[in-house]
């Protein structure tokens, strides 16, 4: 695995969540943006908004499993066009709102085995970091098996700096992305969402020292945020 892959992202697009994304996507997406981005600061690139990566690539790069045969990878990245096609960004100030797709084209070149795509200019400048960004490992996140697991890393990883993370059971639920009614009930949302995703990023050791103290409301019983603390990265 090539392990010195990282990248940074505006924290109001990683606030959004990688909505509607399922693994495959969201390590896609990410990949394209690092993608663009090497391309920009590429002066030998010409079409440098637009990305092809062939099938074994995506395959190694995306640490996908042997089973993924031609038609399963291209059955995937069909899953990806129907996402991301659809799929836009608010950056909302207090005089404007703004609405953006993040890609205009995708092509599958099935009988090559290659996937092309092109990103939105007028994205890629939104989601370029300014001051507040989050860094991270490509490859960390791309390792993970869940989405659940991609969000609280890189929730957590907008805090690397400080180890330090408290959040509300309710902006919690938003941002993983736990939108079934089950997880209205915090014992739920804690067995099924909460507690898997952070046994993986233990196991992966990619958040260090990570422990979590469950925060109850005035009335004692009841769970409303939750705290976060791990080892400061330097």
């Amino acid at each position: 695995m090539e392990s010195k892959k990282y990248m940074s992202m505006r924290n109001d697009v990683v606030e959004m969540g990688f909505r509607n994304m399922d693994p495959f996507t969201a390590d896609l997406f990410c990949l394209v943006l690092r993608q663009v981005k090497k391309n920009i600061e590429d002066d030998q690139v010409i079409n440098k908004y637009v990305c092809e990566f062939s099938y074994s690539y995506l395959k190694r790069l995306l640490v996908l499993d042997n089973h993924y045969t031609k038609n399963k990878t291209s059955k995937k990245i069909d899953d990806f066009r129907k996402t991301v096609l659809t799929t836009y960004y608010e950056f909302i100030d207090e005089n404007t709102e703004r609405y953006t797709v993040v890609f205009t084209q995708i092509e599958n070149d099935k009988k090559n085995e290659i996937l092309r795509i092109k990103i939105n200019p007028d994205f890629y400048e939104f989601f370029l970091p300014r001051s507040k960004f989050t860094y991270f490992s490509l490859m960390e996140f791309v390792s993970l098996k869940t989405m659940y697991s991609k969000r609280l890393f890189i929730m957590l990883k907008q805090f690397r700096t400080t180890g330090y993370r408290r959040i509300s059971v309710e902006a919690f639920r938003e941002f993983m992305g736990a939108d079934d009614k089950t997880y209205d009930d915090y014992a739920q949302l804690k067995r099924r969402v909460l507690l898997p995703a952070v046994n993986e990023l233990v196991e992966k050791n990619y958040i260090k020292g990570l422990q979590i103290e469950e925060i109850k409301g005035n009335s004692g019983k009841k769970v409303e945020s939750l705290l976060f603390r791990f080892t400061p990265e330097v």
